[in-house]
């Protein structure tokens, strides 16, 4: 490539890098924020689909949700970069691969903005109702909701230019409310109002038997064709996981905060999702419930006995603040992809840009934001949701087939959490990525817009990726960028020479004390003898005890090997030389053979001698 690859390989050094200040509430907030949002307008449309059977079409996309959150969970905290999907997609496979995935999240996120941000407008109205009026003029809205609406998405960029820490702080203000209204809905609902037998007799009526708008398939009965609708609009309300790993180069400790971040948020959506919706068959009509589309949990809190009134006003005003957070995530996601894809060459140069003051990529908000801001004139932009769900479940497809390929050539990535496997086969990517394909397959076959625009946005996009690639002298499918993308660590090995004198348990808490799991740990003992017998008792012996510290190691999510070093003091050296650390235990009478060893090690080993004391 010449000189121009050293140019190009230049690019991915920046002099001023984002900044880590979010923590884990602020991450958890992100993973829950625009699935929370969802919560708030998907109980009424799935019913008006689903019928009685929303809890069971609400179960059925939570798998594909819980698997890919657990893909996510490992990948994030592995390679936490700016870009997610994009990035993981570039690394496992392509650069086209990381364009693919990138360019439709940036579409979801795009989206987002303007939804929520005037979802969030709309629940402010409920207290200011004049603010809530809006006309159509040919296909453009006008009117106070769209004046709300454009005044949110200004505040959410002045609040995402100065800094992720503001940002982050405003998702943890709006998120904390809404998870207190909705556990305070499902456990008074379920103390005072839910029915079981009204349960069990909604819960039987599968779909709605009622024509809807629906592209059906001749020959199919209705009613089931309108659940598995009502399945795909189920998915809806599960996207947003994503959210955490755009995030994951401004995470402190992403390591420890991204996993316990990414399996809280999984978790409380799949409380609230699959509850409120449990809750509500066993407390209205899914008539009643599907009539109130836009306001279903409103619906719900009125019907608690004793503080429905009241707790409806919260609730109206909980849908204001975590439709906010939802639109403040999808800020937060665009600007950070569209900087991920700009920094390795999968768009304009320009967008990679961090401001030096805020640390923030300043022109990836504006540019981004500014869309959102246009967006919001569209008249019936709710059509368009399915582009939402149509992007989620495409970057879902590219995550899910990406931790399989990334755990085959990283093998020696340190994993800060790894999610359930067989071997070293990811059960969340084989699940996550065959209910992707499958929701996707239905949501071609039952949403033709959808289908129409979501295919029209994926060629724009390839036809603008190949241009911008050819004008700059880059291959379409080639893999420049690869190799840069480096996990936060790799497995490092310990040789451990522990003699058979030192307890077990000992040894163990002692290793477990210096090296946590990122460490590779090989446990020998150093056996010298006059002949073949007492060299055979020796080797026996020190095995025996090796394999019981391994066994207690290997209980705690350690790789452990053990093996027998026959010589003297070189042929450990010789042994020795390969690894990152090596550990030598000594305690009292082995202070003198230990003491040889050590200075023998030293010399040849610089720095990498670990001398471990047992009282």
């Amino acid at each position: 490539m010449g000189d121009g690859w050293g140019l190009r390989r230049e690019r991915v050094e920046e002099r001023v890098s984002l900044k880590r200040d979010i923590g884990l509430f602020g991450s958890f907030s992100m993973g829950y924020a625009d699935v929370g949002a969802d919560i708030y307008v998907a109980l009424g449309l799935v019913a008006l689909y689903s019928a009685g059977g929303s809890p069971l079409a609400f179960s059925l996309a939570a798998i594909l949700y819980v698997a890919t959150g657990l893909s996510y969970a490992e990948l994030a905290s592995t390679y936490p970069y700016a870009g997610g999907v994009q990035i993981y997609s570039m690394k496992a496979f392509n650069d086209l691969a990381g364009f693919i995935a990138g360019w439709m999240m940036l579409l979801s996120y795009t989206v987002d903005i303007t939804l929520f941000a005037m979802a969030s407008a709309g629940y402010l109205s409920f207290f200011i109702p004049e603010m809530g009026k809006s006309s159509q003029v040919g296909p453009f809205r006008l009117g106070n909701l769209v004046i709300l609406t454009l005044a949110i998405i200004s505040f959410l960029i002045a609040i995402n230019v100065l800094g992720v820490k503001e940002s982050s702080t405003l998702n943890v203000m709006m998120v904390f409310p809404s998870l207190a209204v909705q556990m305070a809905i499902l456990i008074l609902g379920f103390a005072f109002n839910f029915s079981l037998p009204m349960f069990l007799k909604q819960i039987a009526e599968i779909g709605s038997p009622k024509v809807l708008d629906v592209s059906y398939i001749p020959f199919m009965d209705l009613r089931t064709q309108n659940f598995i609708y009502g399945v795909t609009l189920a998915m809806s309300s599960y996207v947003g996981i994503a959210s955490i790993a755009q995030a994951a180069e401004e995470t402190k400790k992403p390591y420890k905060w991204i996993p316990l971040a990414a399996k809280l948020s999984v978790l409380m959506v799949l409380i609230f999702a699959i509850g409120l919706s449990v809750l509500s068959m066993g407390m209205m009509s899914w008539q009643e419930l599907a009539g109130n589309i836009e306001s279903p949990l409103v619906i719900m809190a009125r019907k608690i006995a004793y503080i429905g009134v009241p707790l409806s006003y919260l609730v109206a005003f909980t849908g204001f603040t975590v439709n906010l957070a939802s639109a403040n995530t999808g800020v937060i996601g665009v600007s950070r992809i569209v900087f991920s894809m700009a920094k390795y060459d999968q768009m304009p140069r320009w967008f990679n840009q961090i401001h030096s003051k805020f640390r923030t990529p300043t022109r990836s908000i504006l540019f981004f934001g500014a869309i959102g801001m246009i967006l919001a004139f569209l008249g019936g932009l709710e059509k368009v949701a399915d582009l939402y769900t149509f992007a989620a479940l495409i970057t879902y497809i590219f995550v899910n087939l990406a931790i399989f390929k990334l755990r085959k050539i990283d093998r020696e990535a340190y994993r800060p959490w790894k999610s359930p496997s067989i071997g070293n086969i990811p059960l969340t990517g084989f699940i996550g990525g065959a209910a992707a394909l499958l929701i996707l397959a239905l949501m071609l076959v039952f949403h033709p817009i959808g289908r129409a625009l979501g295919t029209l946005w994926l060629v724009f996009g390839l036809i603008l990726y190949s241009m911008y690639r050819k004008a700059n002298g880059l291959p379409i499918t080639g893999r420049m960028y690869a190799e840069d993308v480096r996990p936060a660590a790799y497995k490092m090995e310990v040789l451990a020479l522990i003699p058979y004198e030192i307890p077990t348990s000992t040894a163990a808490d002692v290793l477990q004390s210096y090296f946590d799991r990122r460490h590779r740990l090989f446990l020998a003992d150093l056996i010298s003898a006059r002949d073949m017998h007492e060299f055979r008792e020796l080797e026996l012996l020190s095995m025996s005890h090796l394999e019981e510290v391994a066994s207690i190691l290997r209980k705690k999510g350690y790789e452990v090997t053990t093996f027998i070093i026959r010589g003297g003091e070189e042929a450990l050296a010789e042994e020795a030389e390969p690894y990152d650390f090596v550990a030598i235990f000594w305690r009292g009478r082995l202070k003198g053979k230990v003491s040889g060893i050590s200075k023998v090690l030293s010399d040849r080993l610089k720095g990498r001698l670990v001398m471990l004391r047992v009282r």
